[in-house]
């Protein structure tokens, strides 16, 4: 007779579906076994996203970013004493840039946070693997135009930010027509 511990874990195999499979069948690179002789492999793994298109490196990724913007931002505060009397235009660019990057990340961390909070209270209570994108489906014309208003902005006063300094670092006007001309 067998013991009650494997009289229990049969059960609740047999609950949720599972096998169990001997050391011979079972394959070492976490697929799902297929018995069936013309598989190799599991099919339903070639429609896996790979991994950086996933949650988890999205949150990670953003809010690294979102650090590191942060980080650049504290050293723009505490620098603006030596850097405002040097070029003004250039730091207030810098700041303005910064502002709406840290702005429009915080949006993207909270979208995607928010968003998935609430994914997760639906059946069957957890969390998706891919990705979230943004701007999100559901957006009205408002949330839409508010959010590619900030992306249009940040990509154009970084890039405007970035041109600006080049002028700095090579003053003379046939090298600030060249840069205009080649950006």
């Amino acid at each position: 007779m067998s013991s009650p511990w494997a009289l229990a874990l049969s059960m609740a195999s047999t609950i949720v579906g599972a096998r169990s499979y001997g050391t011979e069948e079972h394959p070492t690179n976490g697929s799902v076994p297929i018995n069936n002789s013309t598989l190799d492999r599991d099919p339903y793994l070639d429609f896996q996203p790979i991994f950086a298109d996933s949650l988890p490196v999205q949150i990670l990724l953003t809010g690294m970013v979102l650090a590191l913007v942060f980080v650049l931002f504290v050293h723009l505060l505490f620098t603006a004493q030596y850097h405002w009397p040097l070029a003004r235009l250039n730091y207030a660019l810098q700041m303005s840039g910064v502002c709406t990057l840290m702005i429009s990340l915080l949006t993207t961390l909270i979208v995607v946070l928010k968003n998935t909070y609430a994914k997760s209270r639906d059946w069957p209570y957890m969390l998706d693997y891919i990705a979230q994108s943004v701007p999100l489906q559901t957006w009205n014309q408002s949330e839409l135009v508010f959010w590619y208003f900030l992306q249009a902005a940040v990509s154009g006063i970084v890039n405007v930010t970035h041109i600006q300094f080049l002028t700095l670092l090579y003053p003379s006007s046939v090298e600030a027509r060249l840069i205009f001309f080649l950006l």
